[in-house]
């Protein structure tokens, strides 16, 4: 279980944290991965002050519909997060536009509302809040009961980590692979094969069990309890993770 630092040098698990949760805002060292086909890619960074509402929102917990909106918005990647620096303001992608009031998103040439969906959590925000503490898995099983364009696997995770205000944590594909890497003793630039969770229509013990097998655990064991109430562990891998391929034979440079 090895951390590297973008030149690969051994680093220990404060100074990982340090060093790639700070490359995730904007305005700080920009992180840079060359593939084989594409030079300069750059990995993208994000609003201190969108990042900032979102702990106050993880810490308080959901009050209403329009914050389910940004949960989402904020996880599928559908806010401007320079503008929303410079106007300290949520500002949308064109086809999210509006939505913290209409609940509706421009999606596959089409318009998809969210109402019913985000109306449940916060009608039953007070028992699931104290259902995903009790049983997770519950909680879990009772918001992907409808299906709604869009909300696979990975963002039900997202409204979980939310509902119980960090005590489920948040998945994401990068930090999968960051995990993997630092398992295996990776350095940035290095192929580190990647599996994702399995479809949120496949059974509820297949989805328990590949999460916490395969994500849940490697988190316990690298950071222990801290990454409950650190987010900066999960800013730090999810830059971790993007530089590291998982097709086999390619090989990054890394910046």
């Amino acid at each position: 279980m090895t951390f590297y630092d973008l030149e690969g040098k051994v680093i220990d698990r404060g100074e990982f944290i340090l060093q790639y949760s700070k490359r995730f805002y904007l305005n700080s060292d920009p992180t840079y991965y060359e593939t084989p086909k594409r030079k300069n890619n750059r990995v993208l960074q994000c609003s201190p002050y969108i990042e900032k509402e979102m702990d106050k929102l993880l810490q308080k917990g959901i009050t209403d519909e329009g914050e389910v909106m940004r949960i989402l918005a904020w996880k599928i990647g559908k806010i401007k997060h320079r503008e929303s620096e410079v106007k300290n303001a949520f500002i949308y992608a064109k086809d999210w536009d509006g939505c913290e009031k209409s609940l509706k998103i421009h999606r596959f040439k089409e318009i998809i509302d969210y109402k019913y969906l985000v109306g449940d959590i916060v009608n039953n925000i007070v028992n699931l809040e104290l259902t995903s503490k009790s049983d997770p898995w519950e909680a879990f099983s009772y918001i992907s009961e409808e299906w709604h364009k869009g909300i696979g696997t990975v963002y039900l995770f997202t409204l979980l980590y939310f509902i119980s205000r960090g005590e489920i944590p948040i998945y994401d594909k990068y930090a999968h692979i960051a995990l993997d890497a630092i398992k295996n003793n990776k350095k940035p630039g290095e192929f580190v094969p990647y599996k994702s969770l399995p479809d949120r229509r496949s059974d509820l013990s297949i989805i328990r069990d590949e999460y916490r097998n395969n994500y849940e655990v490697k988190l316990g064991e690298i950071f222990s309890e801290a990454y409950k109430c650190n987010r900066d562990i999960d800013r730090s891998l999810w830059v971790y993770g993007h530089l590291f391929p998982n097709k086999e034979g390619e090989q990054f440079l890394c910046s």
